[in-house]
C-alpha cells in the first residue's frame, strides 16, 4: 500500500489536492496552509497523520498501487 497527502483548503472553495509528499505539499502551498514543514511533520506524526487549523485540514491517505 502506498500513501498520499491531502489537503482540504477551508477558504470557502473547498479545494482538494493530492500530493506524492508533505514537502511537496508545503513548497505549493506555504502561504495558503500556515504552516511550516517540519511543524507539520510533527504533527502529522503526533496525531496519527492528521492536521487542521483554520486554513485548512492535511492528512495522510492510503492508496492500492
Amino acid at each position: 500500500m502506498r500513501r498520499v497527502v491531502v489537503l482540504e483548503l477551508k477558504d470557502g472553495t473547498q479545494d482538494i489536492s493530492v500530493y506524492s509528499s508533505s514537502v511537496k505539499l508545503v513548497l505549493a502551498n506555504q502561504q495558503k496552509i500556515g504552516i511550516g514543514l517540519g511543524a507539520l511533520w510533527n504533527a502529522l506524526s503526533k496525531t496519527n497523520g492528521n492536521f487542521e487549523n483554520k486554513k485548512c485540514r492535511i492528512y495522510y491517505k492510503y492508496i492500492d498501487k
